[in-house]
């Protein structure tokens, strides 16, 4: 069983300029998706990824892609939640 100890979205895999198919093509599909246009006309868009990191614990993170006109311009990490609080449960 491996283990994720770094997320996806830090490592050099994501890089600003990519287009927002590139990089679902990459991580997969969001569960979440949103956008708005704004007055110059310039679509923003973000995408709403889940994941789970052990860090001495089992962590969930949630990784929010920011993009202008489809191409990816920054992310946004939220707070990290705790999943487990016995330190010993094993997740299969």
């Amino acid at each position: 069983c491996a283990v994720q100890r770094q997320t996806k979205f830090t490592s050099d895999r994501i890089k600003p300029g990519m287009t927002k198919e590139a990089i679902i093509a990459l991580c997969g599909k969001p569960y979440k998706e949103s956008s708005s246009t704004d007055n110059s006309q310039t679509l923003h868009e973000s995408l709403y990824y889940k994941e789970q990191l052990f860090l001495g614990r089992w962590y969930e993170v949630n990784n929010i892609l920011h993009f202008e006109n489809s191409v990816f311009k920054s992310l946004e990490q939220g707070k990290e939640k705790l999943l487990y609080k016995d330190p010993s449960t094993v997740v299969r």
